[in-house]
């Protein structure tokens, strides 16, 4: 789904709020909201119905995905796949161990037609651990390195959720 105002596809479904909202919701228009530009619409989505009145735990939308990926801890790396995608973390599957803390340079796809090969590095922090499933969070200290990260998220989504 992409955000009516900016065609960002992070976006998340977000919980009725008012009468408008419940009404909608009986035409299967349930209400989300983008996380790059705040923007909250209502769209088309099946079985809204059953979803009146039930919360999200989640705030940020996820997309189920399956991209491999390398990254790189300290001197040392590995290579796995992340599933789980959204603007702030993933799920990172890998045989290589991890640790919660442990700070990682995730090589993101971020290639376009001229340049297939291409990747972005993206900081994120361990911070789960389960089997070989590794919760990350990622990491942008400044306003234009979210907008780089959302960006990058956006497209890389794009990309893997067209496959």
């Amino acid at each position: 789904m992409l955000c009516p105002k900016c065609d960002s596809m992070v976006v998340s479904r977000r919980q009725a709020t008012g009468l408008m909202d419940r009404a909608c919701a009986l035409i299967s228009l349930a209400p989300f909201q983008c996380q790059s530009c705040q923007h909250r619409f209502r769209a088309r989505q099946p079985d809204t119905r059953d979803a009146i009145g039930s919360e999200e735990r989640r705030k940020i939308a996820r997309l189920q995905v399956k991209i491999p990926v390398n990254f790189d801890c300290g001197d040392d790396g590995g290579e796995g796949t992340l599933t789980d995608l959204s603007k702030d973390g993933c799920t990172l599957d890998s045989k290589r161990r991890l640790r919660p803390g442990l700070l990682l340079r995730v090589h993101l796809p971020a290639g376009t037609e001229q340049t297939p090969q291409a990747t972005a590095t993206q900081i994120a922090t361990v911070r789960s651990v389960e089997g070989t499933r590794s919760g990350l969070k990622f990491l942008a200290f400044t306003p234009p390195e979210q907008m780089h990260l959302e960006n990058t998220i956006t497209r890389t989504m794009r990309k893997f959720s067209n496959s």
